[in-house]
């Protein structure tokens, strides 16, 4: 396909992205068929897609101006001024190169089929702004095409029927994921940015939470690493600079905001006319920055806001929010996402024919060790991984409904 966008320059407006797809049904071969009283269907795939973005705003490429005031002679008169950020007229297409492959299994007969993907991800001549020297230049900021990230990762589906009956039966769907990332590079021979600051506090701590850092991975967590209190109540943090005191020096990856692995487990069951599912998720190894305890789990905050029960905890401190690997948290858990009770109801008219009774519940049990009121944060962008204390929480959802067929 191609693709034309009025946001780049006239000499870099379109992008060409092609993709392509192989695939060998292996258990049609004659080699394999003293295998296919068990193995009904194997099946390889390879596949290659190049896709392009543009998710920056439509004047980066030109220089723009804005409207202003100024005192000229002691009258107020109209000014135009540069807009803020130097033009690149070189701006061009974002670009996500993916090579995926897999293979695709069905045994005895459909019971058991099953689904294993690979794939290689590669987001090249990203989007944003970066500084440049002023002068020459007006301003100090510029968007250009630097850098790229790297993820791959597999994902596993499994779909099995354990129990099949004249009245019973019981389906089983197993998913498991793992994916890495890394920031590959960060700068080129133009333009320089070997990290940046992310996740900023601007109430009270003015302080960054998160750092990205040319070959590391997308969502650590920077911060001096907290070893507990001395005996008058004071932090106390590991010294890396060994100047005696916290510092910048002190900081270090404290957790990292993305899963090792993540999860799902749905059963069916149905007996006659009954039926129930239920689905379970979970997310292993994600680390969340608690923000509620950083700025209410302490006595620093009582008289003027509510304060967490966990400050009891510690009593004998008395000090202000300072944060810390003492609110990164295992954000691990087990989720009872949905569950379904029903009902067909048995009919012989001619004018309904079909009638299902049903009970749904919604985000129904939450197991984890995290103590704030969800481990499930927002996991996009350049800030995964915290729990703003404005989170607003998930709700418990019950449904009771009724499908008539006519």
């Amino acid at each position: 396909r191609a693709d034309g966008s009025s946001k780049f320059g006239p000499n870099h407006r379109w992008g060409y992205f092609p993709a392509g797809a192989f695939a060998w049904r292996i258990s049609d071969e004659p080699f394999f068929q003293p295998l296919a009283r068990v193995v009904d269907n194997l099946k390889l795939r390879l596949s290659y897609g190049l896709a392009g973005a543009d998710n920056i705003d439509a004047s980066l490429w030109r220089e723009t101006w804005k409207t202003g005031t100024t005192t000229y002679n002691g009258n107020v008169v109209s000014t135009y001024e540069p807009n803020g950020m130097k033009a690149n007229p070189d701006l061009k297409w974002e670009k996500k190169e993916e090579f995926n492959v897999g293979l695709d299994f069905s045994v005895l007969k459909g019971r058991l089929i099953g689904t294993i993907d690979y794939y290689v991800r590669h987001t090249k001549d990203l989007l944003n702004s970066y500084t440049v020297p002023v002068p020459p230049n007006l301003y100090d900021t510029m968007f250009a095409n630097v850098g790229q990230i790297n993820n791959s990762g597999i994902e596993i589906s499994l779909g099995a029927s354990p129990v099949v009956t004249k009245d019973f039966t019981w389906n089983l769907n197993l998913t498991f994921a793992r994916n890495t990332n890394k920031l590959a590079s960060f700068s080129n021979n133009e333009y320089a940015m070997v990290q940046m600051n992310t996740g900023y506090f601007s109430e009270d701590l003015k302080t960054y939470t998160q750092r990205i850092v040319e070959d590391e991975p997308i969502g650590n967590f920077y911060g001096p690493k907290w070893l507990g209190f001395d005996a008058n109540g004071d932090n106390i943090f590991e010294d890396l600079d060994d100047d005696g005191k916290l510092s910048d020096g002190d900081n270090q990856v404290i957790g990292n905001a993305y899963p090792d692995f993540t999860f799902s487990i749905q059963n069916s069951f149905s007996y006659k006319n009954f039926d129930l599912s239920f689905l379970f998720r979970g997310s292993v190894g994600n680390d969340v920055l608690n923000m509620s305890r950083l700025y209410y789990e302490g006595f620093s905050y009582f008289g003027s806001n509510n304060i967490l029960k966990s400050t009891l905890d510690h009593p004998e401190y008395k000090g202000g929010a300072i944060y810390s690997s003492r609110f990164i948290e295992d954000g691990s858990f087990v989720k009872l996402d949905n569950l379904t009770l029903g009902y067909n109801v048995p009919l012989k008219g001619k004018v309904i024919s079909k009638m299902r009774i049903y009970v749904t519940g919604q985000n129904l049990l939450t197991l984890t060790k995290y103590k704030g009121m969800d481990p499930e944060v927002h996991l996009a962008g350049l800030e995964p991984g915290i729990e703003w204390y404005t989170f607003y929480p998930r709700t418990k959802t019950y449904l009771l409904g009724l499908n008539i067929t006519f």
